[in-house]
């Protein structure tokens, strides 16, 4: 049904190193290779991928929304009458988790769960040598690029790692970290998906310190990754999360959060894996199976 159909993929931005362009990129790059006609920012396609609220539609044939954040987030400061009426114009909104589903069904917006993708390949985790300690310790990572105002937890992080300087190496993996917080945490910059696949092979703990997400993008790579998850109640994570066998939810207490993540690397150096409901598709999985569902979609409004 959609083939030989052109696809505008919209991102409403100019940063081109965000996580919704990076996104964008993946999914021109796998349509491209099926074979569709795949631009980004253009108009006058047959179908429309729009990635950023408040970007109007314009596919001839199809109009799909891409839901990358939390619609209860007080930070967007969108209405939620405003948020269900302006989703109300596209043909599908796309989800990755089920907080975005309850929020479209209740609305009556027809909507599909297709989480994240993720390549990571599940492999035993690289010793990473503390050679100032001279030990081996393992890594918590916090997995993201920088953003202002401390949403993704990394002040808490600091803190943590300064009450937990013995016990493990805490480490920022992304762009944009000029000033790294706290004298026990490490920066590894990447610039591509490709460099975080590598230095993940050090990682043993994920840590994901948001108030509101929708994901995190750093979730499912922890999943598939095999590696434990120590994580607010947020986004993805909630979906798929099996406290105590997956990791812990963090409380944000310090003292308390503290004795749960030793917990975790207890069952780290004793070589015991995490366990999570499911693992996630890869990215060309994903993709496929998004073709597939508005394939479906377009064949069940021409019937």
């Amino acid at each position: 049904m959609l083939e030989g159909c052109s696809i505008s993929i919209r991102v409403g931005t100019t940063k081109k190193k965000s996580v919704v362009c990076q996104i964008a990129e993946m999914q021109k790059y796998y349509l491209s290779n099926k074979g569709y006609s795949v631009d980004i920012g253009g108009d006058g396609a047959t179908i429309e991928f729009v990635h950023k609220y408040g970007v109007v539609p314009k596919g001839e044939l199809l109009n799909v929304f891409f839901f990358h954040f939390d619609p209860y987030d007080p930070r967007h400061q969108i209405p939620l009458s405003q948020l269900a009426s302006y989703l109300e114009v596209f043909d599908q909104v796309i989800c990755i988790n089920r907080k975005q589903e309850y929020f479209c069904k209740k609305n009556r917006i027809s909507c599909k769960i297709i989480p994240h993708g993720s390549d990571m390949v599940c492999k035993a985790s690289i010793p990473y040598s503390n050679w100032k300690k001279g030990k081996v310790l393992p890594v918590v990572a916090l997995v993201c690029d920088y953003y202002n105002g401390n949403v993704k937890g990394e002040l808490y992080f600091s803190k943590l790692a300064k009450r937990m300087r013995e016990d493990a190496q805490f480490v920022i993996i992304g762009k944009g970290w000029k000033d790294v917080p706290g004298e026990n945490v490490l920066h590894w910059c990447v610039s591509s998906y490709a460099d975080v696949k590598r230095v993940f092979a050090y990682v043993d703990v994920v840590f994901i310190g948001s108030r509101y997400e929708a994901g995190p993008a750093s979730f499912p790579d922890a999943v598939n990754g095999g590696k434990y998850v120590v994580s607010t109640k947020v986004g993805m994570v909630m979906d798929n999360f099996i406290e105590g066998c997956s990791g812990n939810y963090l409380s944000l207490n310090e003292k308390e959060d503290v004795v749960s993540i030793r917990m975790i690397l207890e069952k780290v150096n004793n070589n015991i894996s995490p366990l999570y409901r499911c693992s996630y598709l890869s990215w060309q999985e994903q993709i496929d199976c998004l073709l597939e569902f508005l394939s479906e979609s377009c064949e069940q409004e021409n019937t």
